[in-house]
């Protein structure tokens, strides 16, 4: 353990290499992307590991070409070289003080595609959940089924020898790879696959290959006696499966075993050639619930006897973790019964419905027999069985959620054990965390032995004293029960490297660095991982090194509730809970990426506009931690290089609904652009928008000045030059016939009508003012009393204002002073639980969150619990059996719905889809969309227009110019409406209404209806 050589830091690499000739080099000779920037750098220094390390530079290489070239020019300046899919590695796999190649943004494609033989060759950066999206009208899919599908690549996935939650059916991913195309630091190019291909192979590439055998050929004993036996051993390089036989004779196997699980330590992946596998046509899940933990693990070693593809554990933390959590909670409500101490999730598929059907029925006859009668929740509908799945497969993220600065750590996770030991083992590990002071967070693959424990550390204090001692004696327990190291699945990295040679012993980790000096003689590619690697806990290498302190801050919201319940804080430091908790808040990021996910969701819409890590989500969580702890330079926190990371997020928080661990990208810009702006001030166009509520009234009243931008030929260049909107967009038209400006009526309703106050916003006040009337027309015709609140100290009767386009700009002070007006105007509804109806999505829900924020106390939170959107007042009243709409048929027989990204953040979604379909007919489909694009004023800014087009273009707009001419497109965003108005313009949709509206004018419309269409 004493070989493994002293590491070469990143700034000795760029001395060496010439940071600057590099970097001038790769962009000489190259196509793609070289990013050299300090920002960069930063955000390309961590994955998902506990691990930090500075890259020399980062290449997006544009074609395979690129890729070539660029590991040609680093390997003739002796700088290592690190292949990197979508960066989500947890052991450390893909950092390190190299030159990364980012294959994802562009090396993503399928190259070829044979249904008959069902096989696949992909490039390394496609992501398996694209991947299975395209072969599913095939009726085939890549069965690696990974947690992280939605965001690993195939290159990862073959790098770190990814399993999957149906590995006892379908095997690890070297079961399902026939061949690679490789490129090794020396310029080589071999393909690696089959040993029939061997003879016909070129010479070069056959002396290669005589020199691996001979090593595996000698080591032959001691692989039979030493390596794992269990099917999850992921550990070191595959020389178990390479073994040709006896000298002359040449047993069938497959090279590109070798390269599977190598993580990019012998070789880059320039092409991956796949094995595929039929979809299963119908599956069944039992939920099997367990009071103890220990119980739940004797179960597996018999519940595998029915022949289940995936049986996964889920423990109590992570129920009560996913219960904690908006977007989960719900669908945890539906399959879970009672209290349980653990559930284990048991799949069975296959073609035949009535056999898993059978399946099922019998592992409830087990689960009596084994002492559980009643214990199995029967989930035979496909949506739901998917619904539980995505929980299951959240497991990771779900427990990183935890607040405080105790997190669970990846470290031992992967342990895999024979089945049979499986309760012992986790009950021996389970008091070894105890004698440490600490407890573990279990779930995972419990058919297989694998489970992903980790105990919960403070790597900032004492964790990795800790990591060392639970790691010895966890090891030692493997060693006894005869598993597989820490690498049952994720592979080694930084670690588990030192951990590979406590299992296989001395003389076969010797074996494996002559497997890695045949490959790469001059160790260029990913240093330090399998081979020669470091100290897991050395701190130098942690994301949080040894004084690692982030600045303190005079926040201008609240952050408080991210601090963990017992968090100190100094005493008489005005803010100090809140500038610990905004840390804590950035700090969430564990960087697992599924902000990279493509296909479903809001999150993250400028990903997927540009495909860049500094628009993701992730990115911009890296960039302020590295602002914050002052390792971006001094005022970095307000530096325009943060301005440029937060700058294409569209506060859409998606992010804090989707991702697992709950960051609030939305919140954090706000909070910056309060600083930014502080130092920076603000420009004549920013201050015009925030202010747009206050001057509104007057604009009103000059609706036809107001609106001669759009009327007058050039105005609109001029707009551009002279305030930077796009002349591409039209604006807003004002309406002189506000809907504030209504004449009091007559309520309708007798003594006993229920009271509700329509909170009309600035946007449906002055600019569609018809969406607040139809809103108040079919509220009364259901036998509400509607009340307009107004606020009692305005001279001019200014609308309530929720200080949506103050925060947009940052600022806080005076989107306070609006919130403070706003609560003092509703308080008296709120005391006498009136519900407050809104219209705007982002107007109502800053209600329900930002209010809290600036304002945290018992009045913010009580008018946050009867804040509501009009289609959530709607449903949850025809839900009671309150609600009385006499609704016609209308002419169009389908609504097209566009959700605006905070109805899906706060989950109202299948509200307005249950209030659309009370319209008697009406056949209601929502679009699989992410955000509009327009985003407030973001899409109406020139610099932005492009990328706000290239959002909606992503899915929505293609989605509407699809739709038929009996359709209505409904959007209850008016953002999102100017959008679409703006996007099918020029669209030639025959005989389609291009307008969307909201759903309020939909009802209205029915109400109208004549009777018997």
């Amino acid at each position: 353990m004493d070989r493994a050589p002293k590491q070469v830091s990143t700034a000795t690499l760029r001395a060496r290499a010439g940071d600057s000739a590099l970097a001038a080099r790769l962009r000489r000779e190259i196509r793609g992307e070289v990013l050299f920037d300090a920002a960069s750098r930063g955000r390309y220094s961590t994955d998902a590991s506990i691990y930090q390390i500075e890259p020399v530079g980062v290449v997006v290489p544009q074609t395979e070409e690129d890729a070539r070239l660029a590991i040609q020019i680093a390997a003739d300046q002796g700088v290592p070289i690190l292949p990197r899919g979508g960066g989500t590695s947890q052991c450390g796999q893909t950092v390190g003080a190299a030159l990364v190649i980012d294959n994802s943004k562009y090396l993503n494609r399928v190259i070829e595609f044979d249904k008959a033989a069902r096989t696949a060759v992909v490039q390394p950066g496609m992501v398996l959940d694209q991947l299975n999206a395209f072969l599913k009208p095939h009726g085939l899919w890549f069965p690696v089924d990974v947690s992280t599908s939605a965001q690993a690549t195939l290159g990862g996935m073959a790098g770190n020898n990814s399993c999957g939650s149906r590995s006892i059916r379908y095997g690890n991913m070297v079961h399902n790879v026939r061949g690679i195309d490789a490129l090794l630091a020396d310029g080589a190019e071999f393909h690696f696959g089959s040993s029939d291909a061997i003879s016909g192979a070129p010479p070069a590439y056959q002396s290669l290959v005589a020199r691996v055998h001979a090593v595996v050929r000698r080591e032959a004993a001691e692989i039979e006696a030493r390596w794992p036996k269990v099917l999850r051993r992921v550990q070191g390089y595959n020389i178990d499966m390479v073994q040709p036989g006896a000298e002359g004779e040449l047993r069938a196997h497959n090279l590109a075993h070798l390269l599977v699980g190598s993580e990019g330590t012998l070789a880059y992946t320039r092409r991956i050639h796949l094995d595929l596998a039929p979809l299963p046509q119908h599956k069944t899940l039992g939920v099997c619930h367990f009071p103890t933990f220990h119980q739940s693990m004797q179960a597996p070693q018999h519940i595998v006897k029915l022949g289940p593809t995936a049986v996964e554990l889920v423990d109590r933390t992570m129920i009560e973790l996913a219960r904690g959590n908006a977007a989960f909670k719900p669908i945890v409500n539906r399959f879970l019964r009672g209290d349980p101490d653990a559930i284990l999730l048991v799949e069975f598929a296959g073609d035949d419905r009535g056999e898993q059907l059978a399946k099922l029925r019998q592992l409830v006859e087990l689960m009596a027999e084994l002492g559980f009668p009643g214990g199995v929740v029967e989930i035979t509908d496909a949506a739901l069985q998917k619904e539980v799945w995505e929980v299951r497969k959240a497991g990771l993220n779900i427990m990183m959620s935890m607040k405080g600065e105790g997190k669970p750590v990846s470290f031992i996770e992967d342990c895999a054990v024979p089945l049979e030991h499986l309760a012992e083992y986790t009950d021996k590990l389970t008091q070894v965390f105890a004698r440490h002071g600490t407890r573990g967070t279990w779930y995972a693959h419990a058919s297989v032995g694998t489970l992903h424990v980790r105990p919960v550390l403070n790597m900032k204090e004492g964790g990795a004293r800790q990591m060392r001692v639970i790691a010895e004696e966890a090891c030692e327990l493997v060693r006894r029960y005869k598993g597989a190291a820490y690498s049952g699945e994720h592979g080694d990295g930084l670690v588990r490297t030192e951990w590979i040679e406590p299992i296989i012993g001395s003389r076969l980790m010797r074996a494996l660095e002559e497997i890695k000096d045949l490959f790469d003689p001059r160790g260029l590619m990913n240093p330090g991982k399998i081979v020669r690697g470091t100290k897991q806990d050395d701190r130098s290498l942690f994301r949080f090194k040894p004084g690692y302190a982030a600045q303190q801050l005079d926040t201008a919201l609240d952050w408080s509730e991210w601090n963990a319940p017992d968090a100190e804080v100094s005493p008489g430091v005005a803010g100090a809970a809140s500038s610990r908790g905004f840390i804590a808040a950035v700090e969430m990021c564990n960087n697992n990426g599924h902000c990279r996910k493509f296909d479903a969701g809001t999150m993250c819409p400028s990903y997927r506009a540009t495909g860049d890590e500094r628009d993701l989500t992730r990115g911009r969580a890296n960039t302020l931690r590295l602002a914050l702890s002052g390792q971006l330079g001094a005022d970095a926190f307000t530096s325009e290089v943060l301005r440029e990371a937060m700058d294409l997020c569209v506060s859409c928080k998606g992010c804090k609904r989707e991702c697992p661990t709950g960051v609030d990208m939305a919140k954090m810009k706000i909070e910056f652009l309060h600083h930014y702006h502080k130092r920076h001030g603000r420009s004549f166009k920013e201050r015009l928008i925030a202010h747009l509520p206050r001057y509104a009234p007057w604009a009103a009243r000059l609706h036809g000045l107001a609106n001669l931008r759009d009327a007058v030929p050039g105005l609109a260049r001029l707009s551009e030059s002279l305030l930077g909107l796009s002349a591409k967009r039209s604006l807003p038209r004002w309406r002189g016939d506000a809907f504030h400006l209504d004449p009091v009526r007559a309520q309708r309703g007798g003594i006993a009508a229920r009271e509700v106050v329509l909170l009309t916003d600035t946007f449906n006040n002055y600019f569609e003012p018809d969406n607040a009337r139809a809103a108040r027309a079919v509220l009364e015709a259901a036998g509400y009393r509607v009340l307009i609140a107004r606020a009692a100290d305005d001279k001019d009767a200014r609308p309530l204002c929720c200080g949506r386009t103050f925060l947009a700009s940052g600022m806080v002070d005076e989107a306070r002073a609006e919130a403070r007006r706003t609560i003092a105007a509703l308080q008296p509804y709120v005391e006498r639980g009136i519900p407050i109806i809104g219209l705007e999505p982002s107007c109502l829900y800053t209600l329900r969150d930002e209010f809290k924020s600036m304002l945290p106390g018992a009045a913010a939170d009580a008018l946050a619990e009867r804040a509501v959107l009009f289609e959530e007042f709607l449903a949850t009243e025809h839900q009671a059996g309150r609600l009385k709409l006499e609704l016609r048929a209308l002419p169009q027989k389908k609504a097209l719905l566009h959700g605006h990204c905070h109805q899906k953040a706060f989950g109202a979604m299948s509200s307005v889809e249950q209030v659309l379909r009370l319209v008697p007919e009406l056949k209601v489909e929502t679009v699989e969309s992410s955000c509009c694009g327009m985003a407030g004023a973001f899409g109406y800014d020139a610099e932005h227009y492009e990328v706000s087009l290239k959002m909606a273009e992503a899915s929505l707009l293609p989605a509407l110019r699809k739709a038929g001419a009996d359709t209505l497109l409904v959007a209850d965003g008016t953002s999102c409406r100017h959008q679409i108005h703006d996007g099918l313009k020029d669209a030639e949709v025959s005989g389609t209404e291009r307008e969307a509206v909201h759903v309020a004018q939909v009802l209205a419309r029915a109400l109208a209806a004549p009777a018997g269409r």
